[in-house]
C-alpha cells in the first residue's frame, strides 16, 4: 500500500525534474497517470532519468559480436533498462553502422552508446505508438540532406514513410546524428 500524499510527493518530485523538458505528469480522471509534453522532449526526459538513476558499479560483459565503441558500462546499462530490445539490438547497431556509413563519418565511443541508447527508446516509444507529430521550432532544424538520410535507414524498421509522424521523427532523429558526429572519415 502507498498513500496518497507519498505519491503526490513523488509526482512532485518528477514534476520538478521535468519542467527543464517542458514536460509534465498529470492525473487524468477516468485515465491514471499521463505524461504531457511534446515526445522529443520526452524521450530526452527518459534519457537523462534513466542515466542518472540506473548506471551501476558492476558490468557485464558485451557479446562479442557487439561494437567495440559500445562499452561494459553502456552495455550493462542497455541491458538493464531496455531488456525489450535486446532482441533487436543487433537490428539497432546495424542501422546505427549504416547511418555510419551514409554520412561518412564515425562516431566517438560516447557518441556512438548515446546513439544506441536514443534509437533503444525511439524503438520502444514507437513500438507503443508514441510518435514525435510536430515540430518544437522548425526554424531551428535545419538539418544536411545526408543526415536526414541516414535517419531513414533506423525509421524504415519501424514506421512506414506515408505515415504521419515520418518527416518528424525523421528530422528529429537526423539532429541526433548530426549531434554526434565528431570524427569524418576518409
Amino acid at each position: 500500500y502507498v498513500s496518497r500524499s507519498a505519491i503526490s510527493r513523488d509526482l512532485q518530485y518528477l514534476n520538478k525534474f521535468l519542467e527543464m523538458f517542458h514536460v509534465r505528469i498529470t492525473a487524468k480522471k477516468n485515465k491514471g497517470i499521463v505524461i504531457e509534453g511534446h515526445e522529443f522532449e520526452i524521450r530526452q526526459a527518459l534519457i537523462l532519468y534513466n542515466n542518472q538513476k540506473w548506471w551501476k558499479e558492476t558490468y557485464l560483459e558485451p557479446p562479442m559480436e557487439l561494437d567495440v565503441r559500445l562499452s561494459c558500462r553502456a552495455w550493462t546499462f542497455l541491458s538493464n533498462f531496455y531488456p525489450e530490445c535486446m532482441e533487436e539490438i543487433w537490428d539497432i547497431q546495424d542501422a546505427l553502422l549504416e547511418m555510419e556509413k551514409k554520412i561518412e563519418l564515425v562516431f566517438t565511443d560516447i557518441s556512438f552508446g548515446r546513439l544506441m541508447e536514443y534509437l533503444a527508446i525511439t524503438r520502444e516509444r514507437m513500438k507503443h505508438r508514441k510518435f514525435i507529430l510536430s515540430y518544437i521550432r522548425k526554424e531551428r532544424l535545419m538539418i544536411e540532406k545526408k543526415y536526414l538520410d541516414a535517419a531513414e535507414v533506423f525509421l524504415s524498421l519501424y514506421i512506414n514513410e506515408e505515415d504521419a509522424c515520418w518527416k518528424y521523427e525523421r528530422t528529429y532523429l537526423a539532429a541526433r546524428l548530426c549531434e554526434a558526429c565528431t570524427v569524418q572519415c576518409r
